[in-house]
């Protein structure tokens, strides 16, 4: 259990770092920014709002790449991978 556990842990060490990066971005920005004006803070509060929206919806995304990726990577004809991955998601360059 402890290997699996390991290798659990080398693989989401970078995925941490990423969204504690994320949300240390909007707290030294908001800290920054709050020190000029209530319209400064209030254009910062607009552009993180729709900033996190298109982040969450693209991490949404990737998420559900993921399974299909690995089950198509998985499988005997990989060459066409990334094309099926390609058809699957709705891209336009298949």
């Amino acid at each position: 259990m402890f290997a699996d556990v390991r290798k659990i842990a080398a693989l989401a060490w970078p995925v941490l770092i990423g969204q504690l990066a994320i949300i240390a971005f909007g707290v030294i920005d908001t800290a920054m920014v709050g020190r000029y004006s209530a319209v400064d803070l209030a254009a910062l509060g607009l552009g993180s709002s729709i900033y996190i929206s298109v982040y969450i919806g693209l991490t949404g995304i990737l998420t559900a790449l993921q399974p299909i990726a690995a089950q198509l990577y998985g499988a005997p004809a990989t060459p066409r991978t990334a094309r099926k991955c390609a058809s699957r998601c709705g891209s336009p360059w298949r």
